[in-house]
């Protein structure tokens, strides 16, 4: 936080929820974006960054990731 591109930055304000922001991007209802969306499931992603042993775990729990959503 010491760079000079957050020198005005009011750090305490935000962490307050007392800053007002500047742009608030308008969002469509979660139904809308999901009908809207080429749908990504957790199911069709091969890369990972999980180490080797916890793999198997994770594959074990995949279902368990679904309640997050579907995403692209």
């Amino acid at each position: 936080m010491s760079h000079p591109f957050f020198k005005d930055l009011d750090l305490k304000g935000i962490l307050n929820k007392e800053v007002v922001p500047s742009f608030i991007p308008k969002v469509p209802d979660m139904e809308q974006l999901r009908a809207n969306a080429n749908v990504v499931s957790f199911k069709d992603l091969q890369e990972t960054a999980i180490p080797n042993p916890k793999k198997e775990l994770v594959n074990q729990k995949m279902n368990d990731f679904e309640i997050f959503g579907d995403f692209n």
